[in-house]
């Protein structure tokens, strides 16, 4: 028996023991919220904004609280390779280094996650030297049986939070088709409205291919054509 197995997410209450092999309890909440799975009975009244010293925790963002849960979900599964992840670097008006990204004490997890890179983007580049990079990500939850996309800035501008989850689907084994579908419901309800034009260029691909990621990029921002731009005049 599996939950994915079960209609809604729901399941008996034995099943969840399952989970205290690879889970902590505050993350066995919040990971049960983010999917929409029936919390257990002894997780009920669990607060999951909880200080930093007990570990990955959910914290309140700097705009609004949409992406707190995602950003912990995300924290969570990408904490072993955030060392790896975009992150703004420069100077202050003191003349301090400054990072903009903010680092989480590693925990020694339950269970070990393997991030799978798909690609990594350029919004733009609004100066010499300061692009806008976003990094994807696609990440296994055991027992959860879901897939889960996260996408990874250098700074909290955009979300309020570096890194958040941005969607997530059962077992597939066509894996770029998954995470098209995720990615481009991203695109298309965060980032169309803003963009005209989509993003600028490739940092760099993995499980997703450069000419995959450029047809994602045409069908949510379609070039112009020379008769369109006519048209425009």
């Amino acid at each position: 028996m599996t939950l994915a197995s079960q209609p809604g997410g729901f399941c008996p209450e034995d099943f969840y023991n399952e989970l205290l092999d690879c889970y902590t309890d505050t993350e066995r909440a919040f990971l049960c919220d983010y999917f929409k799975v029936k919390r257990p009975t002894w997780l009920k009244d669990l607060d999951i904004y909880q200080p930093v010293a007990k570990g990955i925790y959910v914290k309140r963002g700097e705009y609004s609280d949409e992406y707190e849960i995602p950003n912990a979900v995300a924290r969570l599964v990408l904490q072993r390779i955030q060392d790896s992840l975009p992150a703004w670097a420069g100077s202050n008006n003191k003349g301090e280094f400054v990072i903009a990204r903010k680092y989480t004490r590693k925990e020694v997890a339950l269970v070990s996650f393997f991030p799978q890179h798909l690609f990594t983007i350029n919004w733009a580049d609004s100066g010499p030297g300061f692009s806008w990079p976003e990094a994807y990500y696609l990440v296994w939850l055991p027992v959860f049986e879901r897939y889960v996309v996260t996408a990874s800035q250098d700074s909290p501008d955009c979300y309020g939070f570096e890194d958040i989850a941005i969607g997530w689907q059962f077992f597939d084994d066509d894996r770029a088709g998954l995470a098209k579908d995720i990615i481009l419901a991203n695109w298309g309800s965060v980032h169309k409205p803003h963009l005209e034009e989509g993003w600028a260029y490739l940092f760099g691909t993995g499980v997703v291919s450069e000419e995959e990621a450029l047809s994602w990029r045409e069908e949510i921002w379609p070039s112009k054509s020379d008769l369109d731009e006519e048209d425009e005049l």
